[in-house]
């Protein structure tokens, strides 16, 4: 199952087929290449923050496989880990992840993309080049809500943005 992390041979067998199909669709409309940008989990950037009573992964990871498996079909795959914790403490307020919520914050996804725009513009698509850093307009703000907010109980307290409690 995917909760290990693992990808069957099934499960395999069902990715590579469905990636000749997406590979053979591209070359037919004479696509330069397929790109894959696969997201890192959270927990891969911060890992500190994982309980200790949360089994670690060992072994081939899910898209390690992924990944050899899209290669093998003739695509690129990009996978930015090292970009994400490089820039995962880069300030108070800069965090990669929403503070309640499991996707990237304005700041993570620039970073998040970073890899796949250099990529694109180094093959022959300079304009594709990410901006800088100082060209964004990135802030903080406080806010309550995000993805998890409904894993936690009434009781919590939680409130909307505009002050008045959340209907769990």
């Amino acid at each position: 199952s995917l909760n290990t992390d693992k990808l069957t041979n099934s499960m395999a067998n069902t990715a590579r087929a469905r990636m000749n199909s997406i590979q053979m669709t591209a070359d037919s409309v004479g696509a330069k290449k397929t790109i894959f940008l696969i997201i890192p989990s959270s927990c891969d950037v911060y890992p500190e923050t994982v309980p200790d009573e949360f089994s670690k992964v060992t072994g081939e990871r899910l898209f390690e496989r992924f990944t050899k498996i899209a290669e093998e079909c003739g695509a690129h795959v990009i996978y930015p880990l090292q970009t994400l914790k490089k820039h995962a403490y880069d300030g108070a307020g800069y965090q990669i992840y929403q503070h309640t919520d499991s996707h990237w914050s304005t700041y993570g996804s620039y970073w998040g993309t970073y890899d796949l725009l250099e990529y694109i513009a180094n093959d022959g698509f300079p304009n594709a080049k990410p901006r800088t850093v100082k060209e964004m307009d990135f802030y903080t703000t406080e806010m309550y809500g995000g993805d998890s907010l409904y894993s936690f109980p009434a009781e919590v307290g939680l409130e909307d943005y505009y002050g008045d409690r959340f209907e769990i």
